[in-house]
């Protein structure tokens, strides 16, 4: 899952010198890795792999959706995320038998 940044205009017509595309392209491409090795490394756990899990970063916030059998999976699901070099973040909306959502 991607965000995409608007590019806004300024009041002289031209693009906002805020707004640096290099570094924004950089930061989804960032973040498709940091997806995709999310993934890879949650895989690995027999508590998680074959699980319904959505991984997705987003400014280098996992995003962890879907569901797990038990809050140990998730619990695990959690901290190896947070185990990953450049992660900012973990966010978990993952539903369990327990946690009664």
């Amino acid at each position: 899952m991607v965000s995409l940044h608007p590019i806004r205009g300024s009041d002289d017509g031209g693009q906002d010198a805020d707004f640096d595309v290099t570094a924004w392209v950089a930061g989804l491409n960032a973040d498709d890795r940091l997806a995709d090795l999310a993934a890879e490394e949650l895989s690995s756990d027999p508590r998680i792999r074959g699980s319904r899990l959505e991984i997705s970063v987003q400014n280098g916030v996992v995003i962890l959706q879907g569901e797990l059998e038990s809050e140990d999976a998730r619990e695990a699901a959690r901290r190896r995320a947070w185990s990953l070099p450049g992660i900012r973040d973990v966010c978990d909306v993952v539903i369990t038998p327990m946690s009664g959502v």
